[in-house]
């Protein structure tokens, strides 16, 4: 990945350690870098093939080959290697000359589909160097790189054979899709998302190789540390050694060389940023968002507008398409921060999980995917673009060749197969330049190991689903049993909404010991544009459930609309996250209009002095139970309101009420349930007692009503209780309904 040109370190060595002896300094050869400082590189080859052809002295020899490989033809690379041969073998303790043949070996390498040993040879190379100069950092440097590399390459991979008369499922998604039905297509998915089947696509055989891949990690990581303790500012070891920690699942191991690393070289933006990173994937996304902020203030304003924008940018086009042309910078800098905004999928927090995602997709596609030799970024490559809308795959299986590089082995290009719940990508390494691309059988160089057109593929699926994301937080994360109600609010034309909740020791997420330190709520709501319409946020300091399950309501007041609510709880002890976003209706209740309030199904209904965590209206406290369970012995309550009752003369109002109770999904009613307990009670605004038959008259326009049901003598089921209230006055109804689960 980090292959350099070693032109630049050889001219760098001290000339008093490697040179040669002025007697081996032909005359032709002084002519030749007298040329070479003119550049006049066409006489100076003439000059070193002169003094070659007369002398064949090892100095002429390695100029000339370093003049031939500046072009990485075959054929000037494969005349390279000979003068390069013949200079280390003129002088065999020469590190310089030997380093030169190792890079002219591994530019072969990748020149020509034919010369498939020379990688091999290039590795051999440096090994001999070793044995003459065990301090050698280039050596060890192109070592450990050449080693990770391989084991990038064949670290969980299997080697596969093209078989033209086997076809795969997921050639059959691809030629046949058109003529399968959705459920033939969904089936397939669901078998592509399956290990097993990943395991048998194609005709293939399992590459045995797990000794020897751990063996090439363990090497090339030795070399790369052998570095590292003869250059600490050493940045490209660094980060070939973090590559290599995060492919293996061991991400953690290179904070501590990247924190080294960073005290050295305070200015390197990539230290922050792929720190950033590996913080983000240990889980430690306070420190991530730290790091990544510190790599964008070491950004060029370019590079800052490339990271923070454009990245972006290409994400929204399929959602924005053409509009996207003829936006301002401004423009784009403000939709990207209301993007980001709308996403965030926990705003307790100081950071915005989303964003801190992205630039960890980002930073792992620079990491991972660029392509330096041809000045590719990674994230811009086609696995670069994909990383970026949909995150890592739940499985990515490599198809290799095989580790010996044998020429029986490269018939086909190394090939990725990216699977996600419902979709799946091929890239494959077409030109063997480490640019993998979609798979497009219309445009390979060499027989494709799939049939599969993951281009076009992919320029499909991404007008319809531009991204996917799911969060990933600090803490684990917990549930909690919580429902809304929403009753008529005194506040012109407002809707009370009230959101409750219980936190029960019971379950082992809720454990008491992990709310010791207590915890943060947060309640938010924003409008389709992404504008907040309310924060509500509360610290609970402790939390003991005296009452052996705590429970809470929170009130906002709110206009009618469709809106985004966000309900989130942070434990303070371990971070441990509950977070629940969804688009919610507010519902409209009139000034004028008879209507009836949601239905609170409730563990006690009480009127007199606030209850601790109760729904409060007015005199009367609600302990609502959200989860709408009920055991035999629990006891259940049912309260609601109704609002704008008309009154006949003698200022009463005269309305029924219809009680049904149904099973889920039955349409039999039960009956004489409500007779088992006693009374139903209603409380009126002066909180008098009166009695509910079928037919009812109160003081009071809007009742607050209450009532307790006995559903002991009923089966478990879920049960369906509807509410209808009919004013006899105006001859106008309301209805409304909660399913109550009997266990």
């Amino acid at each position: 990945m980090f292959r350099i040109f070693f032109l630049l370190i050889i001219f760098s060595l001290p000339l008093t350690i490697f040179s040669s002896p002025d007697s081996l300094k032909t005359e032709e050869f002084q002519k030749g870098l007298q040329a070479l400082s003119n550049k006049d590189t066409a006489a100076a080859k003439t000059f070193f093939k002169q003094s070659i052809k007369k002398h064949n002295d090892a100095p002429s020899n390695y100029e000339y080959a370093k003049l031939l490989s500046v072009i990485k033809s075959h054929w000037d690379l494969t005349s390279a290697i000979e003068y390069s041969r013949r200079a280390v073998q003129l002088d065999k303790k020469n590190i310089p000359y030997r380093l030169l043949l190792a890079q002219i070996r591994e530019d072969l390498f990748y020149a020509s589909f034919l010369n498939v040993e020379e990688r091999k040879a290039a590795k051999i190379e440096f090994e001999r160097i070793l044995e003459i100069d065990s301090t050698c950092v280039e050596a060890h440097y192109n070592l450990g790189r050449l080693l990770q590399e391989d084991f990038l390459n064949f670290n969980r991979s299997q080697i596969k054979y093209v078989s033209s008369g086997y076809v795969t499922k997921l050639d059959r998604m691809r030629y046949e899709g058109s003529s399968l039905s959705a459920a033939a297509k969904a089936e397939i998915r669901r078998e592509i998302a399956n290990t097993e089947f990943l395991n048998s696509i194609g005709d293939f055989t399992t590459n045995q190789m797990d000794e020897d891949v751990q063996e090439t990690f363990e090497e090339s990581e030795k070399h790369l540390t052998d570095v590292i303790k003869l250059n600490p500012a050493d940045e490209k070891s660094y980060l070939l050694l973090t590559q290599m920690y995060i492919d293996n699942n061991m991400a953690a191991k290179s904070i501590p060389h990247l924190i080294d690393l960073q005290k050295v070289n305070r200015n390197s933006k990539d230290v922050s940023m792929y720190l950033g990173l590996v913080y983000y994937l240990n889980r430690e996304n306070e420190k991530a968002s730290k790091e990544f902020q510190k790599a964008m203030m070491k950004l060029t304003p370019e590079g800052l507008g490339e990271f923070k924008y454009e990245t972006v940018k290409i994400l929204l086009e399929p959602k924005l398409g053409a509009r996207m042309e003829n936006m301002s910078r401004e423009e784009i800098e403000a939709l990207v921060i209301k993007f980001w905004d709308m996403n965030d999928p926990l705003y307790l927090t100081s950071y915005n999980e989303r964003i801190l995602e992205h630039y960890a997709r980002v930073a792992y596609a620079n990491l991972f995917f660029w392509v330096p030799e041809l000045n590719f970024t990674g994230w811009k490559t086609e696995r670069g673009e994909t990383l970026l809308r949909y995150g890592q795959p739940l499985n990515k299986i490599k198809y290799r060749q095989g580790a010996d590089e044998s020429a029986k082995n490269w018939d086909s290009p190394l090939t990725e197969v990216w699977v996600y719940s419902d979709k799946y990508f091929v890239f494959e390494d077409v030109y063997r330049n480490k640019n993998f691309t979609f798979s497009n059988p219309e445009r390979g160089k060499i027989a494709a190991q799939f049939g599969v057109n993951s281009f076009e593929d992919f320029q499909n699926i991404k007008q319809v689903q531009f991204q996917d994301y799911a969060p990933s937080f600090e803490g684990p994360e917990f549930s909690v049993p919580f429902s809304t109600y929403q009753f008529k609010s005194e506040k012109y034309y407002h809707t009370d909404l009230f959101l409750s909740y219980n936190l029960n020791p019971a379950d082992t997420s809720l454990a008491v010991e992990n709310f010791n330190d207590g915890y943060d709520l947060g309640l938010f709501l924003f409008d389709l544009r992404g504008n907040k319409i309310a924060d509500i946020k509360k610290n609970y300091v402790s939390n003991n459930f005296d009452d052996g399950a705590k429970h809470n309501s929170i009130l906002v007041t709110t206009m009618p609309d469709t809106l985004t609510i966000a309900f989130e709880l942070l434990r303070k002890k371990d971070k441990g996250v509950f977070s629940r976003h969804a688009k919610y209706r507010i519902k409209e209740f009139r000034e004028s209009k008879m209507d009836i309030s949601g239905i609170v199904l409730a563990s006690a209904v009480e009127a007199g002095s606030p209850l601790d965590g109760a729904i409060i209206r007015k005199n009367i406290s609600v302990i609502p139970n959200p989860t709408n369970k009920f055991t035999r012995s629990d006891q259940l309550f049912v309260y609601y309101e109704v609002y704008n009752l008309a009154m006949n003369r003698e200022k009463l109002t005269s309305f029924d009420q219809e009680i049904t109770i149904r099973k889920k999904d039955e349409d039999s009613q039960l009956g004489g349930i409500l007779n088992k307990v006693g009374d139903i009670l209603g409380i009126g605004k002066s909180g008098e007692k009166i009695t509910l038959t079928s037919h009812y008259q109160t003081l009071e326009r809007n009742p607050q009503i209450y009532l307790q049901l006995d559903l002991s003598g009923y089966e478990p089921a879920n049960y369906i209780v509807t509410i209808t209230i009919k004013d006899q006055i105006s001859n106008t109804s309301a209805s409304s309904s909660a399913e109550v689960v009997r266990e």
